[in-house]
C-alpha cells in the first residue's frame, strides 16, 4: 500500500535540455532561453517526492515518466532563484539536482514538510 500524501499541488520542474523532443524547432529555440521548464503535479509522502508531467507537456518530452525522489537520497535542500525573483525549490540529492517552482504559498509549505521530514538533509535557505 502506497505512503498517503502530505502535500501536493502544481509545479514546474526543470528537466534536462536533452529531453525536449526536436520534432518542434519553434519550441526547442525557446526552450534552450529558459531552460526545459515542465509543467505538471507533485505529491509528497514521507518516502518520496513525485514529480508527474501533464499530459500537454508531456508531448513535448522524450521521456515522461514520473520522477520519484526518495527523501533518503537528500543531500541538502533549500530555497533557490530563478530570475533573481522566483523562488525555487532545490534538491540535491545522490542522484542529482533537482528544481521545482511552486506557487509562492506552496514552495513554504513543501519546505517545512521537507524540514520536519528529512532531518538527515541539510537546509540551505
Amino acid at each position: 500500500m502506497a505512503d498517503p500524501v502530505i502535500l501536493e499541488g502544481l509545479a514546474n520542474m526543470r528537466m534536462d535540455l536533452g529531453n525536449v523532443k526536436n520534432d518542434r524547432p519553434l519550441a526547442t529555440a525557446a526552450v534552450a532561453l529558459v531552460g526545459n521548464w515542465v509543467g505538471g503535479r507533485f505529491s509528497l509522502t514521507q518516502t518520496a517526492l513525485t514529480f508527474t508531467t501533464n499530459r500537454m507537456n508531456a508531448a513535448f518530452q522524450k521521456d515522461s515518466e514520473p520522477v520519484v525522489i526518495g527523501l533518503d537520497s537528500l543531500r541538502s535542500f533549500g530555497f533557490g532563484r530563478m530570475f533573481f525573483v522566483l523562488k525555487t525549490v532545490d534538491l540535491d540529492t545522490q542522484h542529482g539536482t533537482y528544481r521545482l517552482r511552486c506557487a509562492p504559498g506552496k514552495s513554504v509549505q513543501l519546505m517545512e514538510k521537507l524540514r520536519a521530514l528529512c532531518p538527515m538533509g541539510e537546509f540551505t535557505g
